[in-house]
């Protein structure tokens, strides 16, 4: 294993540290300009860290332990809200301490600032000027100053291929749970990333909204939207639906809330991200409520962390998983090559997820193992990531995309769908199922390229109820057999694992030993009592790391399990070395990868060279292009120059400029290489790297054939479609396509004709139309979609962008509205009269509704909205409910004669006729069946005070604004 390090340059007091993210995309800075930035500029970001008065493993071992003397009677929901409200109201209140100080500061050299507490980590965000930074360096308390680093997001790309639909979910076998009705109900999955576009069809009415199910650190925006895309389409592959015709994601019926994590600029900061998961662990700043999520899904990572252990956000993991929330992270793009991990994904608590393809061969750009955090297995898991099916923003709509980034939405999906079927079983044993049921690929055994395997999330299913009441005794084992760490990474995280039963509490001694590293000088030594909690599967030991200036070999100590305590014993792993990796080397230099692609008209090719194995000393290192099939000066600027690594820099980047023709041509490729090093570091492989220039003008010879648009909006009414199919380029040659409708939420025949043919575009056309018939109906329905498909393009033609259109039909129906009663013993259903169908404005229906709740025979109102339910038909039922009522108010003053219980079923003035029971299953939803819906003054239906209750139907401008209440 190489040596591994983190990036960090010295201005004062600061350690300015350069991460870039990957995926959502590579986020990139130039630690140099910050250095230069801060000396002249005004005012400098910083986030101060003050010393922490106890770790979260303490904070867990004390909450379990005042547990103990609480009742066992309390609900494991009442245990969470206890856990969050202990726990985090002690780490807010020191980081209010730690503000204080530092306020006080502030004060007394006159400056003004907003501080933001980032009580995670103990930790203030705030600008100040640069000459403040010796001052708060020396406050008390305070650990270290670190620069709160802007970062750029480069906009992510998409596969510009087709990709059968679906293959990716059967893959995981997800159908298999929902045959057994489990899609997710009942769990809330979070996501951060670039946001997401709260108006996809496949995903309004699964948001689940309210001032606890956003976050924008950046005040920018109040509510969702996605402006790349990328976060639209790593949340679709978690819970989208079937709009498109095909299902989406792995988990339908759950919801989701996001944290935005770069402003509108597309730039981020790391205050940003560490308020975001701040965010998440209390999305409603109230411990008590139990709004947090059960999720969070990570589709970005550091790029310039390769193999290394960036721990800037490791303990904002370990305390979500630490209040039970499960955290999944892509394990990067960075392959084929060993030891390329990225962080947090390798962050202890991270469940990393790597990328396979349709045939369960590993992505070639997917990162492998081992892990640079504990040298243990990497990724945790695989999915498919290569040329998957998901949503994306509005227009586009939906997309093919591949990469790590898509990889861990399935496993996040299919955390939702196992966390759903148990909801009570904690997220460390769902993941321990999908470790130990995953199909194993490559290797025997979990490696470091597959992980544990490919996640089944029906065999998963299976083992966790076969493991529920299993009178197996537990064992308790290290989670990997040997340990490792960069001597210049701040704490090691070891985790136990148990394995087996997981009911009841059981506890465990752990202590370190000595070995040639030695407690004091290479590590701290630590000791204690590890608790699992019921239903507990991992916990962890954190271990401070010495980083000596010292010239030395690697080193080694041990960590010992002992005194089991409950129903468990010791198993096979119970005692591991850790090897202490040294950095105060020189280190070795060499290109990120192999080979790097860019599109012509980017403008220039942006290589990284990577020192890794030590970071002593300054080190020169020279480097040329060299033609291939791309041309000096014709293709690229011949570029021959060096790049300067400064103690402690592990990674720069080369700028070789492109040039942009309009010509259309085939890609063309040259290398860079290394010449030179100046220095005691070694030139390292690959020495040299391809560089691919991709061209992206359009080609004369041929025509491209594309609808208008990518979504289309007509009203039931309208009858007819009239679509344009476009062509351009070359208009000299016939022209052909094909074209057929794919039913989705719209049904053919139904609400539609389906249409299929050939259009050809004659000498010189440039554009076709074809035309879809809309059924007009009378019946009321939410808006429906359906998909038109551009396909086998002739005549020298090809298909471009956009080929699929989404086309959504406006219902032009008036909504039917029945307000009826729930039965008791003696109650009536409430009379109707022909005012039901009278226009009732707002203020009248508020004004009316404490009557119709507060009625004497105290029954409650329920609303049913009939979907599909003929208009005629309402009329009819409605009318006949009047009829009824009319009868049984004359009846009402007639004294009973039934005397009996068994006279009285034949008393009509206080039973319902089956008819009206029949009316009422009818009229009731599926999903409604059996619920009280929640009261709204805008919904509310006017009542009587004789618990007489009326219904109108909205105006034909309403159906939308009836669709937005139902999301």
């Amino acid at each position: 294993m190489l040596n591994r390090f983190t990036t960090a340059v010295v201005l004062a007091a600061i350690t300015f540290y350069q991460p870039m993210l990957f995926a959502a995309a590579a986020l990139t800075a130039d630690a140099e300009k910050l250095v230069s930035d801060a000396s002249r500029l005004d005012r400098v970001a910083v986030i101060v860290r003050f010393e922490k008065q106890y770790n979260i493993s303490e904070l867990k071992e004390q909450h379990l332990k005042s547990e103990q003397y609480r009742s066992r009677k309390e609900s494991k929901t009442l245990k969470r809200k206890q856990f969050r409200q202990s726990v985090f109201s002690g780490l807010q209140q020191q980081t209010r301490e730690a503000s204080a100080r530092l306020s006080e500061l502030l004060r007394k050299h006159g400056v003004k600032t907003k501080l933001k507490s980032l009580w995670t980590i103990n930790g203030i965000a705030l600008d100040v000027p640069p000459e403040m930074i010796d001052a708060i360096s020396a406050l008390p308390g305070v650990e270290r100053v670190t620069a709160d680093m802007r970062l750029t997001m480069n906009t992510p790309e998409v596969e510009d291929v087709d990709s059968q639909p679906q293959w990716n979910i059967e893959k995981l076998n997800a159908a298999r749970l929902w045959e057994r009705e489990i899609r997710g109900e009942g769990i809330v999955v979070g996501i951060m990333d670039s946001g997401v576009d709260v108006n996809h069809p496949d995903l309004a009415d699964r948001w689940r909204g309210g001032d606890n199910s956003w976050f924008d650190p950046y005040g920018d925006q109040e509510l969702p939207i996605d402006l790349v895309g990328h976060g639209t389409q790593a949340l679709g592959l978690i819970l989208a639906g079937d709009e498109s015709g095909y299902q989406v994601g792995m988990a339908p019926e759950a919801k989701w809330i996001a944290a935005r994590i770069f402003d509108n600029a597309n730039q981020t900061t790391l205050s940003a991200i560490h308020l975001a998961f701040q965010w998440l662990l209390d999305p409603d700043g109230d411990p008590l409520t139990d709004d947090a999520p059960h999720l969070v899904n990570n589709s970005w990572g550091f790029a310039n962390t390769i193999n290394q252990c960036y721990q800037e956000f490791d303990e904002d993991i370990r305390l979500l998983r630490e209040a039970g929330i499960g955290v999944v992270f892509s394990a990067g793009n960075y392959g084929p090559f060993a030891e390329t991990s990225i962080s947090p994904a390798n962050n202890s608590g991270s469940l990393s997820v790597g990328a396979i393809d349709l045939l369960d061969e590993i992505e070639f750009q997917s990162s492998r193992g081992p892990n640079a955090c504990d040298g243990g297995i990497y990724p945790k898991l695989v999915a498919p990531g290569s040329q998957v099916y998901t949503t994306d923003r509005l227009p586009v709509a939906y997309n093919v995309v591949s990469g790590t980034s898509f990889a861990a939405p399935h496993i996040t999906g299919a955390l939702a769908l196992l966390k759903s079927a148990f909801p009570d079983t904690p997220i460390s044993q769902i993941e321990t199922a999908l470790y130990d049921s995953a199909i194993d690929l490559g290797e025997a055994g979990a490696d470091d390229q597959f992980g544990y395997g490919l996640a089944d999330v029906s065999a998963a299913y299976d083992l966790l109820l076969s493991n529920s009441g299993s009178s197996d005794q537990s064992l308790l084992i290290f989670n990997e057999s040997q340990y490792s760490i960069d001597e210049n990474t701040n704490r090691l995280i070891v985790t136990v694992r148990r394995v087996g039963n997981s009911e009841g509490e059981v506890s465990v001694e752990f202590t370190t030993s000595d070995d040639d590293a030695k407690a004091g000088e290479d590590y701290l030594s630590q000791s204690g009592r590890l608790t699992f909690a019921d239903g507990e599967t991992l916990r962890s030991i954190e271990i401070p790391i010495i980083n000596d200036r010292d010239d030395e070999e690697n080193e080694a100590f041990q960590i010992l399990l002992s005194d089991v305590r409950g129903d468990a014993a010791l198993g096979h792993q119970a005692e591991v070395e850790v090897v202490i990796l040294d950095d105060d080397g020189a280190g070795t230099v060499a290109f990120n990868s192999l080979s790097v692609a860019v599109n012509e008209s980017r403008g220039e090719a942006l290589v990284s060279l990577v020192r890794t194995g030590g970071t002593a000393g300054t080190i020169e290192v020279s480097y040329r292009t060299v033609a291939d099939t791309a041309l000096a000066e014709v293709d690229f600027i011949e570029t021959e120059s060096m790049v300067r690594f400064l103690p402690g820099e592990t990674e720069k980047q080369i700028s070789i400029e492109l040039v942009d023709d309009d010509l259309f041509e085939e890609s063309e490729r040259f290398q860079l290489i290394i010449t030179e090093l100046d220095g005691d570091a070694d030139i390292g492989t690959p020495a040299s790297t391809t560089i691919s220039i991709l061209n992206d003008d359009p080609d004369t010879n041929f025509a491209t054939i594309s609808l208008e648009s990518v979504s289309y909006e007509i009203r039931e009414n309208a009858s007819q479609l009239r679509v344009s199919v476009m062509r351009e380029g070359n208009l000299d040659i016939k022209a052909t396509v094909e074209y057929n409708t794919l039913n989705g939420s719209a049904v053919e025949d139904e609400d539609y004709r389906s249409a299929s043919g050939t259009l050809t575009f004659a000498e010189g056309v440039s554009h076709r139309s074809l035309t879809i018939d809309i059924i007009n109906d009378t019946l009321y329905e939410q808006e429906s979609s359906f998909t038109l498909i551009l396909s086998n393009a002739g005549g020298g033609a090809v298909i471009s962008d956009p080929s699929t259109a989404i086309i959504r039909i406006i219902d032009d129906d008036a909504l039917p509205f029945v307000s009826i009663q729930s039965p008791t013993p003696t109650s009536t259903i409430g009379s109707s009269s022909s005012s039901l169908f009278d226009q009732q404005n707002s203020s009248d229906r508020e004004g009316n509704r404490s009557s119709g709740e507060k009625g004497s025979s105290g029954l409650q109102v329920f609303e049913i909205n009939l979907r599909k339910y003929g208009r005629s038909k309402a009329e009819e039922q409605l009318e006949r409910m009047a009829n009824v009522d009319a009868e049984s108010k004359q009846k009402a003053g007639e004294k009973s004669s039934c005397d009996s219980a068994e006279d009285q079923t034949n008393c009509g003035a206080d039973t319902e006729t089956s008819e009206q029971a029949d009316e009422r299953e009818i009229g009731m939803p599926e999903d409604t069946a059996g619920e009280e819906l929640q009261s709204d003054p805008t919904r509310e239906l006017e009542a009587d005070s004789e618990n007489e209750s009326s219904a109108s139907p909205p105006a034909e401008t309403e159906p939308a604004a009836a669709e937005s209440e139902q999301s």
